[in-house]
């Protein structure tokens, strides 16, 4: 018998591909970041494609670039959100990470 699945999410999920690094918190070197592209985002958390995933559990930090486009003054620039969170669950063809609550919003230094 096929089971049917109920949405248990209450945030609106967008499906956006940003670049992003996630590196496990034990790890505090820049070469211990993990380059990757998310599926989907939403205000409590993101499912990022990989091969390879984090195992579940374990705390994370985050960091998804924005690109944004100003139509009034026809310039165009792009920033950082900066996120802690905890891989949730992880398939075949990638892993969520549930966000905590305090994150940070950072101008990208390139143009």
């Amino acid at each position: 018998m096929k089971q049917s699945f109920t949405e248990k999410r209450r945030i609106r999920r967008f499906s956006i591909a940003l670049p992003a690094h996630i590196k496990p918190k034990a790890h505090c070197r820049p070469s211990a970041s993990t380059k990757l592209i998310s599926r989907d985002v939403s205000a409590n958390g993101a499912f990022f494609l990989t091969s390879y995933p984090i195992a579940v559990g374990t705390q994370v930090e985050v960091t998804m670039k924005l690109q944004a486009l100003d139509m009034w003054a026809a310039t165009t620039g792009s920033a950082h959100v900066v996120v802690s969170g905890k891989i949730l669950r992880n398939d075949n063809s990638g892993m969520a990470v549930c966000f905590d609550k305090n994150y940070s919003l950072v101008p990208s230094k390139d143009k």
